[in-house]
């Protein structure tokens, strides 16, 4: 009897000596389990940050060869009137669909600090403009615009504004708002004033045109053109900055038109960018002034039921 409560003894003292060793293994094996897991998280992690902060870096090289696609939408005048070619509702539509398809509106400046290499911007800038300085502008697409958070530019005719009579002639026009307008509209932060020139945009529905925008006649002498035009200019740079406390930076030419020397006044003034309405898709590199010229531009005005990103895409594959 002693003899078999000594061999279990001796058994059970083997038994602990082997299993508690091993449970002591097992834990630490779980334990450095645990920490193995952690770490390597940590290591993904960080790897995902870096591979990221990579992919920005690259994002700007590429788009000093790659470039950027800018769309530039094109608005005159809205009406809820009968028969209207563009009503608030089809505008507000419009917006709607940008901001749905992920773009984001930007000013000219914005774009010229880009270019520039200073600024970064969203991966789908669009700019929106208006053209003439209507005062629809101010009472639809400015409250649309502001409501949503979007931003546009309006380039104006100095001689038009604050008038619904054409300033020559007397004939009635479309009512255009006033530079205390003006002022309210870019004081929000959403609104950018550019020149439209300040008298070298005829009314087509009230007087004879007799000049195609800023383009030179036939009959006159290549100085005198040139004086006239940079009077122009500078006459409506000067009130753009009397009346809302900036350079402008951004020309849109009347009708589109332009040339040569209307290129070279502007760029001595100091104009970066220059506007037309040439159909198409602007694409922009970083360190490519000459991008920024002759922009084309999306003609707009229209009550139309096509989503105004598929009007986009059609401009950036056949222009």
């Amino acid at each position: 009897m002693k003899h078999r409560f000594l061999i279990i003894f001796f058994v059970t003292i083997f038994v602990l000596s082997w299993v508690q060793p091993t449970l002591a293994l097992e834990r630490s094996i779980s334990i450095s389990t645990d920490v193995q897991i952690n770490l390597g998280k940590k290591v993904a992690e960080n790897f995902k940050m870096q591979e990221k902060k990579l992919s920005n870096q690259t994002k700007k090289i590429n788009y000093k060869v790659i470039p950027l696609s800018v769309p530039i939408l094109m608005f005159h005048h809205i009406s809820d009137e009968e028969n209207s070619s563009l009503t608030s509702n089809t505008f507000r539509r419009y917006m709607m669909e940008l901001k749905e398809g992920g773009y984001e509106t930007i000013f000219y400046e914005d774009l010229y600090a880009f270019v520039k290499g200073e600024k970064d911007l969203p991966e789908k800038p669009v700019i929106i403009t208006f053209d003439d300085g209507y005062e629809s502008n101010y009472l639809y697409a400015y409250p649309i615009l502001k409501g949503l958070g979007m931003k546009a530019e309006i380039s104006i005719i100095g001689s038009s504004v604050g008038l619904d009579k054409n300033p020559n002639t007397g004939l009635p026009i479309i009512p255009h708002f006033s530079w205390e307008q003006a002022k309210e509209m870019v004081n929000s932060g959403f609104i950018r004033i550019r020149s439209h020139s300040y008298e070298m945009h005829q009314h087509v529905s009230a007087e004879e045109v007799n000049r195609l925008g800023v383009m030179k006649k036939a009959y006159e002498s290549p100085q005198y053109y040139f004086n006239m035009f940079s009077q122009d200019t500078k006459q409506m740079k000067e009130l753009i900055e009397k009346n809302l406390n900036y350079d402008d930076l951004a020309y849109t030419y009347p009708y589109g038109k332009y040339n040569l020397q209307t290129e070279h006044v502007l760029q001595n003034m100091n104009y970066k960018i220059t506007i037309t309405t040439s159909p198409g898709v602007n694409r922009v590199k970083i360190g490519e002034n000459d991008s920024l010229h002759t922009m084309k531009r999306i003609p707009c005005d229209t009550n139309n039921s096509q989503n105004i990103i598929d009007r986009i895409k059609y401009y950036e594959e056949n222009y």
